[in-house]
């Protein structure tokens, strides 16, 4: 009987090495299916231009005298479009000149810049521009233009008599 035992577990030992093959590599062979998700993306562009009237000449006024972009003053109401592929928000600011300080007020040697941004001939809202700023336009969709008035008023004295650079700049962010 002795003889027997070895001689069966010779003839098990190849059947129970390709048992121990096969559960340790596991079922090899396995379905499997793709597929693809399509995704895209655009770059925001945030981008303002001015389109009409970009360039403001005030003309020669008295000291403490005011002019305006609106029709009851120079008819140049400057207009802002966004270039840009999402809704803006469009701010602008002002800046001290060579020889005045840009101010609430008109004292010496510090003259105001103020914007409107609608019905600027009759009950038109206007507000002081600072060197910071001032939001105008609320959610311009892209493409889209708005106007806004200007109206400057000059010192009650001045030390200076010659033309003053008092730009006003436009910047678009995105809402």
């Amino acid at each position: 009987m002795s003889k027997k035992i070895p001689s069966i577990i010779s003839l098990l030992a190849p059947i129970i090495s390709i048992l121990a093959v096969a559960v340790a590599f596991g079922n090899v062979s396995k379905a499997a299916d793709t597929s693809v998700v399509t995704a895209t993306v655009t770059v925001q562009n945030i981008s303002v231009e001015m389109v009409a009237n970009s360039t403001i000449s005030y003309g020669t006024i008295g000291t403490q005298s005011t002019q305006e972009t609106t029709t009851n003053g120079l008819s140049t109401t400057p207009v802002a479009n966004n270039n840009g592929n999402v809704t803006e928000d469009l701010s602008v600011k002002s800046q001290n000149s060579a020889s005045w300080t840009l101010s609430s007020d008109t004292t010496a040697n510090n003259y105001f810049h103020k914007v409107c941004n609608a019905s600027c001939t009759t009950t038109g809202s206007w507000e002081f521009m600072t060197t910071s700023y001032l939001q105008v336009h609320n959610a311009v969709a892209a493409s889209n233009s708005q106007p806004f008035d200007l109206r400057i008023g000059t010192p009650v004295t001045t030390a200076s008599y010659t033309q003053q650079s008092v730009d006003v700049t436009v910047q678009a962010a995105a809402d």
